[in-house]
Parts: structure tokens; sequence; C-alpha cells
């Protein structure tokens, strides 16, 4: 069976759905396929990587984001990672207790996804999730907007989930509050309308970049509407 044709073909089909796609061109199948001959998934993926079709207006940000993908892609762009990493010192043991901070942002995470309807490692039935279009619900829309980043506060301090944006954001030397809501849109990979930019210029504070609580203030609250727009559910 593992050698069958028909299972290359089911199998790129699935990358491709996975991955690239919900109807991908025949001939992007046929490729995945052969580089499945041999059983080799990493050619397999390598081929839709590097195929002309994933990188086709078709292809990008063509596939809602799963709830994982959406948060932790906030995360990882706002520099949550980097900061947790360093509360558990690289001299700390396997043994060594984690920082209560790391285990409460990581339960964070975990319950944010969990109410956009992707609960880790605990799939509603042995066909685990259903993909795709039905991540995008009102009900999980709705949880997409509670969501706004974390790791913002750490012992009354900011923290590097709003440090590490605030330093990207300043290095774009904003002049306004339209360059702030545009520089925290490139960080995070999000391609919004002018019309939407615009709208997210205006929440928050003002654009004083000096003061932490407000820029923390500021920078929730514009990326929170940032998130809302749909093509910032879109992968």
């Amino acid at each position: 069976l593992a050698d069958h044709p028909s299972t290359h073909r089911r199998l790129a089909l699935r990358f491709w759905q996975f991955y690239g796609m919900e109807s991908p061109p025949e001939k992007a199948i046929e490729r995945t396929a052969k580089a499945l001959k041999n059983g080799d998934i990493k050619a397999g993926l390598r081929s839709v990587a590097k195929a002309p079709e994933f990188w086709s207006a078709d292809c990008v940000r063509s596939l809602p984001r799963s709830p994982a993908d959406f948060v932790v892609g906030v995360a990882r762009q706002s520099g949550v990672g980097a900061g947790l990493r360093a509360l558990r010192p690289s001299t700390n043991t396997p043994e060594t207790r984690i920082p209560s901070k790391i285990l409460d942002e990581m339960g964070y995470s975990g319950y944010r996804m969990e109410r956009m309807g992707l609960n880790l490692l605990i799939p509603p039935d042995v066909s685990g999730w259903k993909w795709d279009r039905t991540w995008i619900t009102p009900a999980t829309m709705a949880e997409r907007y509670q969501y706004q980043g974390q790791f913002h506060w750490h012992e009354d301090k900011m923290a590097a989930g709003a440090k590490a944006p605030l330093e990207f954001v300043k290095s774009k030397n904003p002049k306004e509050r339209i360059d702030v809501a545009r520089a925290i849109a490139e960080l995070h990979d999000l391609p919004l309308t002018a019309e939407e930019l615009a709208t997210a210029s205006k929440a928050g504070g003002n654009i004083e970049l000096k003061e932490d609580w407000n820029w923390v203030h500021t920078y929730t609250q514009m990326l929170r509407v940032m998130l809302a727009s749909p093509r910032s559910n879109l992968v």
C-alpha cells in the first residue's frame, strides 16, 4: 500500500491542502506525488515549498490560520519566546523547576487556542480536528479578537512581548500614529489595507513611545484591531 501510486497521490493532495491551497492544480499534485514515490516525506514537503504554485496569488494567504498558527505566530513575532527563555538560565538542569511566569504564559497560550477551537493534544474525536474554513466561525472569530498578544508586563516593568515590538517600531522612526500602525503591521506581516491601517491607528493612546504603560496600551489596542482583519486570519 505504501508503494501504490494512489497512496502517493493522496498524500500529495493532503500536503497541498494543509500547507498550500484547498484546490491545488493537477500538475502540482503529480509533482509532489512523484517526490513521495520512495516514501521520502522531506522530498514531498520540499516539492510543495519550491513549487511555483505555492508562491502564486491563488495560494498565498488562501488558507485560514489555525488557532496554533494564530496565537504562536503573534507571540513569536512579539519576541515572547526569547523573553521567556531568558527567565530560565542556561545553567538550569532538567530537574530545575520551571518559573511560574513561563508556565502562566504557556497556559494562557493554550487557553486562547482552546477558546478558538483547538485544544492542543486533545482532538474532538479520533479523526482529529477539522481544518481550514472550519476554524472560522462567528464564535471563534470573537475569541480571536480577544487575543492581543501576551507577556507585556512582568515584575512591574515592560516585558519582552511589548519591548521587542517597541524596539522595532522605534527603528522605523515613526512621526505619526499611522506610522506606528504601519510598523506594527509590518512586524506581524499583516497585509492590511490603507483603511484598516487608519482604523488601527486610532486605537490606543498617543504615539509617545517613552512611557512604558502608554506603549503597552497603544500596542495591544492597535494589534487587537489589526488581528480582527479578515486578511490577518489567512496564511
